[in-house]
């Protein structure tokens, strides 16, 4: 309630304290043209570059800053994804075909391409 009225207030206090040394302003004066605090200005500069800056991320000219400062790891994880890489940079050097396995509950299933015939099961591995 009272933050809605607070421009009103605002100027009825800037009224008051004009009556007290003897100005002669109206509201209405007072409210388009006679002060406006430090803090109020600072507030209306921020509000227009804060609208500027989201009418340009909402249209698509512009897009959120982000700075990534920390991300969780798994260190299995980050173990299994760097020997991933290291095996694919390998078959690619190498132009092998990428092994396959098909994990089915209880069993795992390798997987030959059929233009190569010669390629071996891993080890370990059960199925056909």
């Amino acid at each position: 309630m009272f933050y809605a009225k607070r421009p009103e207030l605002f100027i009825d206090l800037l009224y008051e304290m004009a009556l007290a040394l003897g100005y002669d302003f109206d509201k209405t004066q007072i409210a388009k043209e006679a002060y406006s605090t430090q803090y109020q200005e600072d507030v209306e500069k921020d509000s227009e570059i804060i609208r500027k800056q989201l009418v340009r991320i909402l249209t698509g000219q512009a897009a959120f800053p982000m700075n990534v400062v920390d991300v969780p790891i798994d260190a299995d994880f980050a173990k299994n994804q760097a020997e991933y890489m290291k095996l694919s940079a390998q078959y690619l050097r190498e132009g092998k075909p990428f092994p396959v396995e098909v994990v089915v509950p209880g069993k795992v299933v390798a997987m030959r391409p059929a233009a190569d015939p010669q390629t071996q099961k891993p080890e370990g591995t059960t199925g056909g």
